[in-house]
């Protein structure tokens, strides 16, 4: 195959719309659990956004005239965290699509596998490893 060939096929998937690239390739799990994946990638990019609009909000310089008081706090902590909910749900930035995607080829390629302590594929998928760095490593004593 030619770099311009390679170059033409990339071009074309890319102009497809996101959604008809992520439904080609449909993961063999459950549809219940691809909801409850789909919604826990779509939850962690609200907690990521919300994070981002309040810091990009703390650089925000403070107004002397409405002064700095808790319930305005309370108030721009409601509407960052409302901001970011509708941003994850509009799928503009892509975060849970993507996440979504790599989770989702893990469940599926698990779920071959021995269903390990009754959890479900997703469910391994977005567990915390065992080993992770507050664990000993495995065959450590």
């Amino acid at each position: 195959m030619r770099v311009s060939d390679g170059l033409k096929m990339g071009l074309q998937r890319a102009s497809q719309p996101r959604a008809a690239r992520s439904s080609a390739a449909k993961p063999a799990i459950p549809d219940k659990e691809q909801a409850r994946l789909r919604d826990a990638c779509q939850q962690f990019e609200a907690i990521f956004l919300a994070q981002l609009l309040q810091k990009m909000r703390e650089t925000v310089p403070k107004d002397p005239l409405l002064g700095d008081s808790r319930a305005k706090d309370i108030y721009n902590s409601m509407l960052d965290w409302e901001l970011a909910q509708q941003i994850a749900r509009s799928q503009s930035v892509g975060i849970a699509e993507t996440l979504y995607r790599q989770l989702s080829r893990v469940a599926a390629a698990e779920s071959g596998g021995a269903n390990k302590g009754g959890a479900s594929a997703a469910e391994r998928a977005v567990a915390p490893a065992a080993d992770g760095p507050n664990e000993p490593a495995l065959g450590a004593k």
